[in-house]
């Protein structure tokens, strides 16, 4: 059971980030800089919005959340850097 779970997230990570990278090509990025910009963007309207709101209604522990914050926003941030190097 746990094994799906875990290739299931590990897909959605993937598909995150691809997402990330196809905002980018939409938005017209052309270097690092703008691709760090809508990747930041993406997080905030996203998992930033949903992470903090699950940490003060589940009562999850703040530094979980902050870890799980962090995260999203690391990988959003990698997406967005790559994004930026390959579309330049």
């Amino acid at each position: 059971a746990e094994r799906g779970a875990i290739i299931s997230s590990t897909a959605l990570g993937f598909i995150t980030a691809a997402a990330v990278a196809l905002l980018c090509d939409y938005a017209g990025v052309t270097g690092i800089t703008g691709g760090l910009t809508v990747a930041a963007l993406a997080a905030a309207a996203g998992p930033l919005v949903i992470t903090l709101t699950n940490g003060m209604w589940v009562k999850i522990d703040p530094a979980v959340t902050f870890a799980h914050t962090l995260g999203y926003i690391v990988r959003f941030l990698i997406a967005g850097i790559a994004a930026g190097i390959a579309l330049s």
